[in-house]
């Protein structure tokens, strides 16, 4: 598969934007993290192109994800009961709306292996998914019985209007090459109240206020060791591979990889719904890690993550909004 890069502008439509770091794909390849200077959105460009991220999602991503249910460990298990929890507290706000809205059909957008639906499906929702990944999909319908297409764009799907109650976004749209284009397409297959919800991560973090506040002090960076860092494909193509070992370097490793295109704060994500006609509802404090130990287990504590909110530094984005 050929690999090839193309620039692309923000967004908003400003064509002018201010370079944070390069990326180093594939060793020969550069690209660049740039913020827009008119909303402040940061994205990757130029990036790679949207055949090949096609490719990429339908041969590698969800291959060392998913696996047979048979060959689960205890550990495994543990981080599904985790996960759960996870979708469970992005389920329970909508469920509070059910009775007052009459929320019955979800669309869930990157459905993955199928965890939120399940759940949705076990609260006596009416469910359907979307995902790329023909393995994910398949995952999803064998083992939690669930509808799923094996679509790459929403607009594939041939929806009619005010087809859902509620569609989720749960990280997606930073994956999206046009993640605007989605949004409207979304706005037009909700009906009338229809919910959106939107889970990202957050590129301003407790990691990242820590990290320039030790810098600040005039306290070394200890260099980037991870070996997630250099994780490869089996393809051969590899996740992002900050090279800086500084804390710029330290936040790319935690937040990106080859896949996000984008690179959201909640003042970002906020501007692009409501340009796509959605008005935001409520926004719980995001970050629960179901992977989490030691310190980034204190992270995932609701009282931090409250505080996080306040200073918008809490892990994730998440976003109630309504069709407008």
């Amino acid at each position: 598969m050929e690999f090839r890069l193309e620039e692309v502008k923000c967004l908003c439509g400003y064509n002018n934007a201010d370079t944070v770091t390069v990326i180093h794909f594939m060793a020969e390849k550069e690209a660049r993290i740039v913020q827009c200077k008119n909303c402040g959105l940061q994205y990757i460009s130029p990036r790679p192109d949207k055949e090949f991220l096609d490719w990429m999602y339908r041969e590698g991503y969800y291959t060392s994800v998913i696996e047979d249910r048979n060959t689960w460990t205890e550990k495994t298990l543990e981080l599904e009961s985790k996960r759960e929890k996870v979708h469970l507290n992005r389920l329970i706000p909508i469920m509070k709306m059910r009775n007052s809205y009459g929320y019955k059909k979800i669309l869930d957008i990157g459905t993955g292996a199928g965890y939120f639906l399940k759940l949705a499906k076990d609260k006596g929702f009416a469910v359907l998914g979307i995902e790329v990944s023909e393995r994910a999909a398949e995952f999803a319908r064998e083992n939690y019985d669930i509808p799923v297409l094996n679509v790459g764009k929403i607009e594939e799907a041939g929806f009619e209007d005010n087809s859902f109650d509620v569609v989720a976004l749960c990280h997606v749209i930073e994956h999206m090459p046009y993640p605007d284009v989605t949004l409207m397409e979304i706005n037009r297959i909700l009906r009338d109240k229809g919910l959106l919800l939107v889970v990202t991560p957050n590129r301003r973090t407790v990691t990242t206020f820590l990290s320039r506040l030790n810098r600040m002090l005039g306290n070394p960076v200890k260099p980037l060791e991870d070996p997630y860092a250099i994780r490869k494909f089996k393809n051969g193509y590899c996740h992002l591979y900050p090279r800086r070992s500084d804390e710029e370097g330290y936040r790319l490793y935690l937040l990106h990889n080859l896949h996000h295109l984008y690179f959201f704060d909640p003042k970002a994500l906020k501007g692009l719904l409501s340009r796509c006609n959605f008005s935001i509802v409520s926004y719980p404090a995001g970050g629960y890690d179901y992977g989490a130990t030691g310190i980034r287990r204190l992270f995932s504590n609701w009282a931090v993550n409250l505080i996080a909110r306040i200073f918008s530094l809490q892990t994730e984005i998440i976003f109630y909004a309504k069709k407008v």
